[in-house]
């Protein structure tokens, strides 16, 4: 640490999150570049740097991950990538020869585009854990470097000698006086007699003083805690957490944070040898136990969420359908052609970008009334079931429970049964022959009595959830509020409009976001009832395979799995759909009461 009589710059901004990965790649980079010969060969040769001092086991993992991984795409992995990043998704056909010997035709089989794709993708993820565990090897040897430096250092016995005990030009400015404390397990350390046009100076990186006193901030291993003008200058406060391994930034930070023989001493107990593989055990179980807990979550979030998602854009940009569907087809790149076909109007794609709109709006429209019926329906049923002078409030609770019980795809189901041109529900109308509604059925008018039933139907079922989530909520509004309000002289629908409303709103609305997002998606509902029909040939035409009440999921799910599928199309479209759900989840959060204003109703 280093700090100079300078004069104060202008003032400067926060670095962002780029200029902070900039500086922490460059000082990475750096630190390999000055670092010992076994860190230099340990980027090539993972392990040796560990195993040339003496961890041998962490070494030998080391080296053996690298072994694997060389060994995986040497034959196989590295085949795929190349297959990728060629275009090549395959060029042979499989085919049947005569075999004169036997007599009969023998199949030969050829390249398979679709396994082609998905073992490059495997590959990725691959080489992306490896250059991860590269990385822990090298930071690895780094902070041995670092150590080791340390180590060979003597304690400072005091303050003033650790001041003298920095390089000769690191400090050009004399330090009156000082004050280390160790108080809850950190060091405290006060520096006066600074001249307030200073600069702090941690790890290369230069802070003016007059940034300190408007900002308290977190600069590398201290914590400034305070910075207040005196008579002789200025004084500053350090403090440094003793968990926070000073080993990570200059080797000399350590004499400007330690408290004599005592804390020196301790610190070098704990830092100034490279660790053991017990010691390392040791803190993964005692200190880190939550890495080992997270490698499995972390392994399924790639198999089944990464990966997938990778394979699915990657076919976007391929002819994967009907006509090229391997083994006895191959597809390959078209770049941004299944795009055009979506959002041009152009080439005949303008009937196809209609019924796009079309589904994407219906797609819309749903999801507002399918998640804000549900909402404040439920929330005014548990309005009235909470209200003094209700009786038998377990009753009605719980036969909405009983209602929740029952599964969701068996209450579709029937439901889908009753609303039948023939069933009980038309029978018991009274409607027969010619005067039959068809309420899942009727074309007409943008299908406008199958869509409105649909919402009716889904009020069924999400309503009790809502009742649930809002009789919990209700109960912890401080009844306060409520006496306050009626000394005021606020009417029901004034205590609702001020109070119960905006508490409602403030506490669920990542509920509200979660079940929007989730209507969007929400595949059962639609299926389950009306198959995304009726068929609607005016309107949803194109050879898109649209119907009039698909959504875009089940749009998605038809062209994959009706006659003459187009995963192409269906990738464009899961595409599309991702985009929508993150970007409205993100936007929809980050503006909301409930992350601005946190600690309003806490």
């Amino acid at each position: 640490m280093n700090i100079s009589a300078e004069s104060t710059p202008a003032a400067k901004e926060e670095p962002g999150f780029f200029s902070r990965l900039g500086r922490k790649i460059k000082s990475f980079f750096l630190s390999v570049v000055h670092g010992s010969a076994a860190t230099k060969v340990s980027c090539l040769l993972m392990g040796t740097g560990q195993m040339a001092r003496g961890q041998y086991i962490k070494g030998a993992v080391y080296f053996l991950l690298e072994v694997l991984f060389v060994l995986y795409m040497v034959f196989f992995g590295g085949t795929y990538l190349g297959h990728l990043f060629s275009g090549d998704l395959g060029t042979v056909l499989g085919s049947e020869v005569w075999n004169e010997e036997l007599g009969i035709y023998e199949y030969t089989p050829g390249d398979n585009s679709f396994l082609i794709l998905l073992y490059a993708v495997v590959s990725i993820i691959v080489l992306l854990l490896f250059i991860a565990v590269w990385y822990m090897n090298v930071r690895c040897n780094i902070a041995n470097d670092k150590t080791r430096n340390i180590a060979a250092k003597k304690p400072p016995q005091s303050y003033l000698d650790a001041v003298a005990a920095i390089p000769a030009g690191s400090a050009s400015l004399k330090i009156s006086s000082h004050a280390v404390s160790v108080q809850g397990g950190r060091v405290k350390l006060t520096l006066s007699g600074i001249q307030p046009g200073s600069v702090l100076e941690i790890g290369g990186i230069s802070l003016p003083l007059s940034e300190i006193e408007q900002n308290v901030t977190r600069f590398g291993p201290l914590l400034v805690t305070a910075f207040r003008q005196t008579e002789n200058g200025a004084a500053l406060e350090l403090w440094r957490d003793e968990n926070i391994y000073a080993q990570e930034y200059l080797s000399f930070e350590i004499y400007l944070l330690t408290d004599g023989e005592r804390v020196a001493a301790e610190y070098l107990r704990e830092c100034g040898s490279v660790p053991t593989f017990k010691q390392d055990a040791s803190q993964f179980i005692n200190k880190k136990f939550y890495v080992p807990l997270l490698v499995v979550p972390l392994i399924g979030l790639l198999v089944f969420t990464v990966m997938p998602l990778i394979f699915m854009i990657l076919i976007a940009f391929t002819n994967y359908d009907f006509e090229h569907t391997p083994p006895g087809a191959l597809f390959g790149w078209v770049g941004f052609a299944n795009f055009a076909k979506i959002f041009s109007i152009g080439s005949g794609g303008f009937e196809f970008l209609l019924v796009f709109l079309r589904v994407l709006a219906w797609t819309f429209i749903w999801a507002v009334f399918a998640t804000f019926t549900n909402y404040f329906f439920g929330m005014i049923i548990a309005l009235m079931i909470n209200k003094k002078g209700i009786r038998l409030k377990m009753l009605w609770r719980t036969l909405f429970v009983i209602a929740i019980a029952v599964p969701q795809f068996v209450t579709l189901l029937l439901m889908q049964k009753i609303l039948d041109a023939d069933g009980i529900f038309n029978v018991i109308l009274g409607l027969t022959g010619n005067d039959k509604i068809l309420w899942l059925g009727d074309s007409s008018h943008w299908a406008i009595i199958p869509r409105v039933t649909i919402i009716v139907v889904n009020m069924w079922i999400g309503i009790p959830y809502t009742i649930l989530m809002c009789t919990g909520i209700l109960m912890n509004i401080p009844a306060e509020m409520y006496e306050a309000a009626r000394l005021d002289g606020a009417g029901p629908f004034q205590v609702f409009r001020k109070i119960v409303l905006p508490y409602m709103l403030h506490v669920t609305a990542p509920y509200l976001i979660t079940q929007f997002v989730g209507n969007i998606n929400n595949f059962n509902v639609i299926w389950l009832l009306s198959g995304g029909g009726p068929i609607d040939n005016l309107n949803y035409g194109a050879g898109s395979k649209a119907q009039a009440t698909d959504l875009l999921v089940t749009w998605l799910y038809r062209l994959t799995t009706d006659v003459n599928p187009q995963y192409n199309l269906a990738s464009v479209i899961g595409i599309i759909i991702f985009l929508i759900s993150a970007a409205l989840s993100l936007i929809t959060f980050n503006r909301s009461k409930a992350n601005k204003n946190e600690e309003d109703y806490q």
